[in-house]
């Protein structure tokens, strides 16, 4: 799990590795209470503060005083897009730094960037770097030196991917929109800060428990009401941030196959301990109120088994009850990238519980520990030479007995198969989706003593070569059931089989999703070999999608739920910070073929409410607030003080990258108060940034003249535009101090524009 942008996932995305935005540091980018004034062009959010901002300013004043007089003045801008890449949202993912463990001397460069600024700018680079390889590359030409600034997914590039995580928020409509077959969403609950579990307990009282990622469970009703005091709050307990990405948190629930009876439920969350500062996570036993069955009970809370975790992410969470009545568990591998601890890794270390798939019986303790290990699990008391033979002659012979299978990076949803709804084939199968590294994610289906290959092989691909060639990695080796590139997704989200009733079409699908660019996806078992089968789904247009249900794609998916019935619920976000309160929940319909309530009769059992719900409320359409026209030719009166600009712009060529425009323009005329109207007469270029995705650049117009005004800052070196209407920044491609107007005065003065050449 961006953003997760990251990713944000993601965020943003909008990954290599975890798909979501991800800073060098391996934790999310963040928003700034200061602004940042020199890579500001991450303002909205950044892997920068306000300090490393300077700093990196300091280093740009330092880079651009050894400049030669020859070279050019534009260069200057290439210094500084290249120097905050660091502050990127994804500068993890810019500096390939997921995939070795270690940050790059030079951000990725898209091909065609690349090569124009070596092309004009070839002997500043030395400036920028010691590297020797890449001064010495610089020195060949451009395109050794581009060749060597490559990174192994190019979709995270500089500049395009700015364009790229945009456009991997929204499907194409041609994929997503019209004809048979597309499925639609039914909003079930809204208002929720990264809803990431959708729980129900089996007592056929048809609640829902959904949990927020910063430590609140909410009870919801059959029709989407909400039971207004939480159901269990651990927000003092848990660790998270509101950190755009922050993958710790709330992460796992699950209720005891007897819960209607004995009222147990476990929880899952990451967390600190005070005394030795280590962070973990946790798994704890809690039980209702007596006099109150959507309350916990807070001080029933029993510490099961915690975890040390190393890194930040990569923090697992699935909880799950078998057919068996145990309790299994997934662990991520530790987080940073590349599972880097120690020789080989946590996930093929079986001395830890690190990257592992763990199977416990809540149901009874031994002696040192508040469970105990089923006896049919695959490393109980195995001895030496059997764990020779399981682990590799170079592995340790003491293997965790609560290992039920490993080799796994970071697992993200699982789901139970409840089997065919006549025959039961099927049942218990645990599926489950593992988030991938540089290339490839998948889906599994969890066995017993199984391995998934990690380190070893991602996917069905070799990640570590050694490893890989080694045979002795690979014992008990389980492939996937289904893979798909990062050209298709970036950050698997695991989902359930369908087994409801209402949407008979579905049954049997596999339906999961991708985190970072919220399309969805089915398997389908073909019955040849074990084999299945994967396609897009697609949500309907609106002459399928009628009556309340929704075709608008999610930015974020962040996992999956299930009810008593077996309808497969969605849960969304459209920024992965526990600040936003953005988060949606959708019941995945079919539109096509509905079978009717008496065909799927359904056993309630009434519960009593104590306090207050909320009816459920349908979240209303978002209003943009933003201007309707910006810049317009129609403006002749300007009010000017200090540091202020006029300037009158003819548009040439305008690409659009979403977050920001390149725009070609011709500068007519450019207005200085104290030099009169100029005529440059040269063509060149600006970038356009947009104030957020709510309001994003303005429509340029091929061909029309346009008037810029507003204020120039030195620090930054920005023209920023005052009219309190306009809300975007300009970039300009070549030396802007020499275009800027630096005065103060006292009284505000103005300017009669005169669209003439005189």
């Amino acid at each position: 799990m961006w953003y997760i942008w990251i990713v944000f996932v993601f965020i943003f995305d909008i990954s290599k590795i975890t798909c979501h935005p991800q800073c060098l540091d391996f934790y999310p980018p963040f928003e700034n209470k200061q602004d940042l004034t020199f890579c500001s062009m991450y303002y909205e959010l950044s892997c920068c503060s306000h300090e490393r901002d300077q700093q990196l300013y300091k280093q740009y004043v330092k880079i651009t005083r050894k400049m030669g007089a020859d070279d050019p003045s534009y260069c200057v801008d290439y210094i500084r897009d290249i120097l905050c890449q660091e502050c990127s949202p994804y500068a993890a993912h810019l500096y390939d730094a997921e995939t070795t463990g270690e940050a790059r001397p030079f951000p990725g460069l898209c091909n065609h960037y690349c090569v124009y600024f070596h092309s004009l700018c070839s002997n500043v680079i030395p400036l920028i770097t010691n590297d020797t390889q890449l001064r010495k590359k610089a020195r060949a030409g451009s395109v050794e030196f581009c060749d060597t600034v490559k990174i192994p997914d190019m979709d995270y590039c500089y500049p395009d991917i700015i364009d790229d995580i945009e456009l991997n928020f929204e499907l194409d409509r041609a994929l997503g929109g019209e004809g048979d077959g597309c499925l639609c969403l039914e909003e079930f609950a809204n208002g929720l800060r990264n809803p990431l579990l959708a729980v129900h307990a089996n007592d056929s009282t048809h609640r829902l428990y959904i949990a927020e990622q910063l430590g609140v469970i909410h009870v919801y009703l059959k029709n989407g009401s909400k039971i207004d005091k939480p159901f269990l709050d651990l927000r003092k307990s848990v660790l998270t941030t509101r950190r755009r990405g922050d993958e710790r948190g709330l992460l796992g629930l699950a209720f005891h196959p007897n819960y209607k009876e004995n009222k147990r439920l476990f929880v899952y969350y990451t967390t600190t301990d005070e005394e030795s500062d280590i962070d973990m996570v946790r798994l704890s036993e809690f039980s209702t109120k007596v006099n109150n069955g959507n309350r916990v009970d807070m001080k029933s809370e029993k510490v099961i088994l915690e975890i040390a975790q190393p890194a930040a992410n990569h923090n697992g969470g699935q909880l799950l009850f078998g057919m068996d009545g145990f309790l299994y568990i997934s662990v991520g591998d530790g987080g940073k990238a590349g599972d880097p601890f120690g020789e080989y890794g946590n996930s093929q270390n079986l001395e830890n519980l690190l990257g592992k798939f763990l199977r416990i019986d809540v149901n009874s303790v031994d002696d040192d520990r508040e469970y105990s290990i089923p006896p049919s699990n695959p490393f109980v008391r195995m001895d030496n030479q059997s764990a020779r033979d399981a682990m590799g002659d170079n592995r340790s012979t003491t293997a965790r007995e609560e290992i039920y299978a490993y080799g796994l990076r970071n697992v993200w949803r699982c789901g139970m198969d409840k089997g065919n709804r006549d025959t039961g084939e099927g049942r218990g199968r645990i599926i489950c989706g593992d988030v991938g590294q540089s290339d490839y994610e998948e889906i599994d289906i969890i066995v017993k003593g199984g391995n998934y290959g990690w380190r070893a092989k991602e996917g069905f691909e070799c990640y570590d070569y050694d490893m890989c060639s080694d045979p002795k990695w690979l014992v008990n080796e389980e492939l996937p059931i289904h893979t798909y590139p990062h050209t298709v997704g970036k950050s698997v989200t695991g989902g359930h089989i369908y087994r409801g009733c209402l949407f008979p079409n579905m049954n049997g699908h596999y339906i999961y999703g991708d985190f970072m660019n919220g399309k969805l996806f089915k398997l389908v078992e073909s019955g040849v070999n074990g084999t299945w089968e994967n396609s897009d789904i697609c949500l309907g247009d609106s002459t399928v999608c009628t009556g309340g249900l929704l075709n608008n794609y999610p930015t974020h998916i962040l996992s999956f739920g299930e009810d008593e019935s077996g309808e497969i619920y969605m849960l969304t976000t459209n920024a992965p910070s526990t600040s936003h309160a953005g988060g949606k929940v959708y019941r995945i319909v079919d539109p096509s073929l509905r079978s009717s309530p008496s065909e799927c009769p359904i056993d309630e059992e009434e519960f009593r409410i104590k306090g207050t719900i909320t009816p459920f409320s349908p979240s209303k359409p978002k209003i943009s607030t933003c201007p309707k026209t910006c810049n317009t030719p129609s403006i002749t009166n300007v009010t000017y003080c200090t540091s202020s600009f006029a300037i009158v712009v003819q548009i040439q060529k305008v690409s659009v990258f979403n977050r920001y425009k390149e725009v070609k323009v011709l500068v007519p005329y450019l207005y200085r108060i104290d030099k009169g109207v100029r005529k440059p007469k040269y063509e060149d270029s600006l970038i356009a940034y947009g104030r957020s995705r709510k309001c994003p650049c303005p429509d340029l117009t091929v061909g029309v003249t346009y008037i810029i005004t507003g204020q120039y800052e030195k620090y930054s070196k920005e023209f920023v535009i005052s009219e309190l209407s306009v809300v975007q920044r300009w970039y300009w491609y070549w030396n802007i101090q020499l275009y800027a107007y630096h005065n103060s005065c006292e009284k505000k003065s103005s300017v009669q524009w005169q669209d003439n050449e005189n």
